[in-house]
């Protein structure tokens, strides 16, 4: 609504015995409030920005000619900022056909499955979350109620558009072959289906269990990693042009080379951190960094000593404040299989000066007692093994 009110008194000469008294008007409309104040007292000066006209945590300032708002660092534009940008359509930091970008809360975006965008789910004794699936016998796809991904339950006789292996035709796929299988896909009325990248495929890894290490309910009738049970992920493999990341059966990862043919499980969906900050990592001075996808709080710079696998669980509990040892799914949350050789491949801002070396888990080897699972930050890879639970390792601690 617009309003009027003075904004300024003057008194004129007298003019014919007679006092003119002359008063200036100014008229304001809804969506600024124009006034000359220059005359009035400052503490009777509207103020512009009171009620705040700015959204989403604009900042207001009052001008001449009334409310103006800065949007910077916002994610939105606008007048008011009301208008969300797409940050997407701007310039991302996305390979787009491994990691195509994706909207979270503004101003931000995630790379989606370049990292794992939801708490990782691990059966493994003092995980945070557990995995939790939902089986459609009828469609063919189970449902990961805590990653919001939809799988293709079971593995296909053949695979159509796949030149298989020598003796049997279509069994397997080329690394370019599986990403064309998965699109081409139609299941359950879908056609949106995708080949997983690394991160997603080790989600549905199960640790206690091996040969396969999988849920057998979710994923019937998966073959062992000897001799065939080695999956295609989309990741590939940046230190090497013609190779890219597989996922075997028993929950490993490994670089091979593109025209080797592998198994396929295909998957689409997942779920997208619209409710969680714009940025993957909050850094908390130098004593932690938490991770606003998985909700995991991580120690931020690691400890200069090495452990066995019973003096690093010792060394994380007596940190107190619920710091514990991570399972192997937790620590591979923090690979960035983008990161090319000799680069760490972890986030340098988030975690620096982390060393290009092997981190103890938590996780026992579910084939030998004796061993543990171990995730290896050495340049360019990032990904997990057995070791004795003797043997001396870094460690990073997470609550």
């Amino acid at each position: 609504m617009s309003r009027t009110r003075a904004s300024s008194i003057g008194l004129s000469a007298a003019r014919g015995g007679l006092a003119v008294v002359a008063f200036a008007f100014t008229t304001a409309c809804a969506e600024e409030f124009v006034e000359d104040t220059g005359s009035l007292p400052t503490d009777m000066a509207a103020d512009s920005c009171d009620p705040n006209p700015c959204q989403h945590g604009g900042t207001c300032s009052n001008t001449a000619h009334g409310a103006s708002c800065n949007c910077s660092g916002t994610g939105y534009i606008g007048t008011t900022c009301q208008t969300d940008i797409d940050e997407c359509a701007a310039a991302n930091s996305c390979a787009a056909e491994a990691y195509p970008c994706v909207e979270t809360a503004a101003p931000g975006y995630t790379c989606q499955g370049q990292f794992a965008d939801w708490p990782m789910p691990d059966a493994v004794a003092g995980s945070k979350v557990k995995p939790s699936y939902d089986v459609n016998t009828s469609s063919g796809t189970t449902i990961d109620n805590v990653t919001g991904l939809v799988w293709q339950r079971e593995l296909p006789a053949t695979y159509a558009g796949c030149s298989g292996n020598r003796s049997t035709p279509n069994d397997s796929c080329t690394w370019t072959e599986a990403k064309a299988y998965c699109s081409d896909l139609v299941l359950a009325g879908n056609s949106d289906w995708r080949l997983p990248t690394r991160i997603e495929h080790e989600s549905t890894s199960d640790d206690t269990r091996s040969s396969p290490a999988i849920d057998p309910s979710a994923f019937p009738n998966t073959p062992p990693v000897f001799p065939n049970g080695i999956f295609w992920s989309a990741s590939p493999y940046v230190s090497l042009a013609d190779q890219a990341w597989a996922v075997g059966s028993n929950g490993a990862a490994l670089p091979g080379s593109t025209a080797t043919p592998l198994l396929v499980r295909c998957v689409r969906g997942g779920k997208t951190p619209t409710g969680t900050p714009a940025t993957r990592y909050t850094i908390n001075g130098n004593a932690n960094v938490t991770d606003n996808r998985t909700g995991l709080v991580w120690q931020r710079v690691v400890d200069s000593n090495s452990y066995t696998l019973d003096g690093a669980k010792s060394y994380c509990a007596a940190l107190g404040d619920s710091w514990r040892l991570p399972t192997k799914k937790e620590l591979l949350t923090l690979v960035d299989v983008t990161q090319a050789s000799p680069a760490v491949p972890i986030d340098p801002a988030a975690f620096p000066n982390t060393p290009a070396e092997i981190f103890r888990t938590a996780s026992p080897s579910a084939t030998s007692p004796t061993d543990s699972l171990l995730v290896t930050f050495a340049a360019g890879a990032g990904y997990a093994f057995g070791n004795p639970n003797t043997r001396v390792y870094r460690v990073r601690c997470v609550r």
